[in-house]
């Protein structure tokens, strides 16, 4: 297990477990992480079963490296391989930039992280080093133009005033620009602080849409608490609880035998025996479009069983001589018991004189 950190943007601070597996990161809604002010090109994290998280290019947008200039790109955290078009692994606690977004990997456990500042403080380093680099250029320039500053002086004072009116004037329409954080962003992170996964927020048009699966009923309970704090009218509830769905789809499928449950990411898995598997498997597609977009499908791994003999019956009522069956499709079925006809076939004996 990994952690996810974003450090930097609407989603700053949101905190997310990562399992073994690719997951792709952009703003669109089909994207398996989504962040509503990602401007770079789609990105695809892998994390492999030893542990380690590769940054890769998105099938759909070709290499990843993107942006010109290989110290730039080891900058913004785009380190592919020219030759190969592999994504470099991205190490512990070494942020990496992706457009004005910056994502961190590291220990999903209990493992103490560096704070955000000193993450921030790790990515800025390349930038630190060249400045020191270039710092005997600069003390050079500056002692050729002190002479050049002693003129300037006088100037600079004679224009101080209107600069700093200009200033002023910059920094108030500054102020004025700054718009409120979009309630998505701010649903988005509600949900990230109290650490619910599987579950994505979305914008449509004015209201806010939140669809997933969680665990149990409690935890829907949780996040609907947690969703009450914003306005009722914008906010559209579009998850379930995942046993209920498992138990939904057991009921739909209505075969003995079987078991249903939840894997992951909208996945369930029908298993167990049963004695027309092709027909579990039919019935298994119709219930996944039902369910849809929740459940994003259903996989079958039933095995055969030996096909029952009798019929099922639903109720059974013998009373003289008159049996009634109610099998499981709804049928009635009258008849006689044996005995009964029996009896009727023997004439009857004359009395007794």
């Amino acid at each position: 297990m990994k952690q996810l950190r974003v450090l930097t943007g609407v989603h700053a601070g949101v905190h997310l477990p990562l399992s073994a597996s690719t997951y792709r990161i952009a703003a669109d809604e089909q994207a398996d992480i989504q962040l509503v002010d990602w401007h770079a090109e789609p990105l695809v994290l892998e994390l492999t079963e030893n542990g380690q998280v590769l940054a890769l290019a998105s099938p759909l947008n070709g290499s990843l490296n993107a942006t010109p200039g290989a110290a730039l790109n080891a900058a913004s955290g785009a380190a592919v391989d020219d030759a190969t078009g592999a994504g470099a692994p991205m190490a512990d606690f070494e942020p990496r930039r992706f457009g004005d977004v910056v994502l961190c990997v590291g220990p999903a456990d209990d493992a103490a992280w560096p704070s955000d500042i000193e993450l921030m403080e790790r990515l800025m380093r390349p930038v630190q080093a060249v400045v020191e680099a270039a710092a005997p250029v600069v003390e050079a320039a500056v002692t050729s133009g002190r002479r050049v500053l002693a003129w300037g002086l006088v100037a600079a004072l004679t224009l101080g005033g209107l600069l700093a009116t200009v200033i002023s004037r910059h920094a108030q329409a500054a102020r004025a620009a700054v718009k409120p954080e979009p309630l998505v962003g701010q649903v988005y992170r509600a949900i990230a602080s109290a650490a619910i996964p599987e579950i994505t927020v979305r914008a449509a048009g004015e209201r806010v849409i939140v669809e997933g699966l969680l665990p149990d009923a409690a935890a829907a309970q949780t996040l609907r608490q947690l969703l009450d704090r914003f306005p009722v009218e914008r906010i559209e509830h579009r998850y379930a609880s995942a046993a209920d769905i498992a138990q939904s789809i057991s009921d739909a499928l209505d075969t003995p035998g079987l078991v249903v449950r939840y894997r992951d990411r909208g996945v369930f898995i029908v298993g167990g025996r049963a004695a027309h598997p092709d027909r579990v498997r039919d019935a298994s597609t119709r219930v996944a479009a039902d369910l849809a977009p929740l459940v994003r499908g259903i996989e079958v791994a039933v095995a055969p069983a030996p096909v029952p003999e009798s019929v099922p019956v639903g109720a059974m009522l013998a009373t003289d001589g008159l049996q009634y069956v109610q099998t499981r499709d709804g049928a009635k079925h009258l008849s006689l018991i044996p005995e009964s006809i029996g009896e009727l076939s023997d004439p009857p004996t004359p009395p007794a004189r």
